[in-house]
């Protein structure tokens, strides 16, 4: 046995050891007390159980912050058997005491079976950023992600058994307080060691789930303080932002399309499928015009984590933190662009913190509540002839599959009738849908006129984890990405032509979007890097220095 794990075993013992003490200092012996302690310490044995049942599977035992696993259902053992004894003596409060009680309790032990459930599910325990993930859900995803696990005979038994179990806790808690141990609670002890007990029960409460993993978040170069920190610099570092030289006039719109959830490996302009569910794109592979990126990745299997440094000039590999980077909405504005940002998707308050502010920096914001498609009305409402840099932000293939897709579209695709469980098929179907969409928004931009378009997705698929940091495919990250640029443009920038084309076969991470969005907008500033430049000759990414996962998984090791 490791020495670590002796060391923790001789602790929780201890910790055991004083939580009984603690008990018996304080409540005579007497069948109350007994009844405090058969309710605590079910209590205490429930919550390990699921977390043991995890620690148990893991490779390396015991280690990392485990052992505070251990040590927490002695202190809730105490915590609970001394604030039952304090309800038993507050008659007035009580019933309001006891539901509090409850309410707590519940949710420590539902937060045990949601980890748990996690584990089981996706083979690898819970961590901060699956917990950015569910912050960011919205109540419409979460529907959509429960409504594919669960039929809903089995929510609606799920949920009757949650509310069972929440009311046979609350009448064991009631049971707890309805008889006092002790006839007063006289003497300093009453004081102090209630105290001391609500110190430690504190202090080991903020180092388990949920609490420590959201604590994560806040950490110093966590990702919540990143977007924190982004929001309260960005207009500080656009004040410090400068062109190297003064941006063309040429008119017409560059459009960037941010997709969702698109993998490569899925698409028939990328691959090769047995079915053409990309058929606008692949015919585009022979179009001059056009230029396709089969060796694009992404920086991160996350929305939020992916999409901040994608539009800033913070990347894996300038090592710059999101509080001194500008993003790519001010660098079009300084270069002369009127910008607009147009999404389907919801905002959500860990999205405020990091993509919404981005989206704040533009001089149009258009939030939509609908199919993909209703973007081409606010796409068709922009001034033609003027300089407009134009972000639209898709649903895409966003979890569940077969909800990102308008009946009318299935209807017209003759797929009504399929098993909408069957998620490979769906996905395939939502791509097919994009594709359309797609097409449908190059058309309409054309008559701004069109200048450049750039479609590229925020992260990839899989089918069976979906996208997550841990468990981590290389799926997740194998992301699509082509680039138009028009007959003028290419006559007015004949080397950006030529070094895009040089670069095809290139590896991409999209974390260098800022800097190749920069060279498109011939807007080069003191927070450009021509080494993450696709137009740039100096574009220095290679399959062996490339990251994905913020730098922590290299290219190389993906053995597609």
């Amino acid at each position: 046995m490791h020495r670590i794990t002796v060391l923790r075993l001789i602790r929780s013992g201890i910790f055991l050891f004083g939580s009984l003490l603690l008990v018996r200092l304080l409540l005579p012996e007497s069948s109350e007390r007994k009844t405090k302690e058969k309710t605590a310490g079910m209590l205490a044995l429930l919550w390990l159980l699921p977390y043991g049942s995890v620690f148990s599977r893991l490779p390396v035992f015991f280690q990392g912050d485990m052992g505070n696993y251990f040590i927490f259902p002695s202190v809730l053992f105490a915590s609970t058997v001394i604030f039952l004894e304090l309800a038993s003596h507050s008659r007035k409060a009580q019933p309001l005491l006891c539901f509090l009680c409850t309410l707590v309790l519940f949710l420590l032990e539902l937060s045990g079976l949601a980890y748990c459930f996690y584990f089981f599910h996706y083979g690898t325990p819970l961590d901060e950023i699956a917990l950015l993930s569910i912050l960011a859900t919205t109540p419409r995803e979460a529907c959509n992600y429960l409504s594919s696990l669960f039929s809903l005979p089995l929510l609606a038994g799920l949920f009757l058994a949650l509310t069972a179990g929440f009311r046979l806790l609350f009448h064991g808690i009631e049971t707890g307080c309805r008889r006092a141990a002790c006839r007063t609670l006289e003497g300093k002890k009453w004081i102090i060691l209630p105290l001391v007990l609500l110190y430690f029960f504190g202090n080991y409460l903020t180092s388990i789930f949920p609490a420590d993993r959201f604590l994560h978040l806040y950490r110093k170069n966590g990702p919540l303080r990143a977007f924190t920190e982004l929001q309260r610099n960005l207009p500080r570092n656009a004040r410090t932002l400068k062109l190297e030289k003064p941006a063309p006039s040429l008119s017409g719109s560059i459009v960037l399309v941010l997709g969702e959830s698109a993998c490569r490996d899925d698409m028939s302009a990328f691959a090769d499928l047995p079915v053409n569910n990309t058929p606008w794109e692949k015919s585009l592979r022979r179009n001059p015009d056009f230029f396709f990126y089969p060796h694009s990745y992404s920086n991160f299997p996350n929305t939020v984590m992916a999409v901040t440094q994608a539009l800033t000039s913070a990347n894996q590999y300038n090592k710059k933190p999101l509080k001194y980077a500008v993003d790519i909405m001010t660098l079009a504005k300084t270069a002369g662009y009127e910008t607009y940002w147009i999404s389907t998707q919801e905002q959500s308050s860990v999205s405020d913190a990091g993509i919404t502010v981005i989206a704040r920096q533009s001089d149009h914001q258009i939030w939509i509540n609908g199919p993909d498609e209703d973007i081409l009305q606010s796409l068709a409402q922009i001034p033609a002839e003027k300089k407009n840099f134009i972000v639209l932000h898709l649903m895409g293939s966003h979890f569940r599959y077969d909800h990102r897709i308008p009946q009318a579209y299935v209807e017209k695709q003759h797929w009504t009738g399929a098993d909408k469980t069957e998620k490979t098929l769906w996905y395939h179907r939502s791509l097919h849908y994009t594709d359309s969409v797609l097409k449908a928004v190059f058309e309409e931009s054309e008559k701004l006129p069109l200048q450049a378009m750039i479609y590229v997705s925020d992260h990839g698929e899989d089918m069976e984890l979906t996208h997550t940091a841990s468990p981590f495919q290389y799926n997740m990250v194998r992301i699509p990405l082509w680039i138009y640029l028009s007959p003028a443009y290419q006559h007015a920038h004949p080397q950006t032509v030529q070094q895009l084309r040089a670069h095809e076969n290139a590896v991409f991470t999209n974390d260098l979007l800022f800097d190749t969005l920069s060279g498109i907008l011939q807007a080069p500033s003191n927070f450009y890097n021509s080494q993450y430049d696709l137009t740039s000759p100096d574009y220095s990414i290679t399959r062996d220095n490339a990251l994905t996962l913020h730098g922590k998984k290299r290219i190389a090791e993906d053995r597609q």
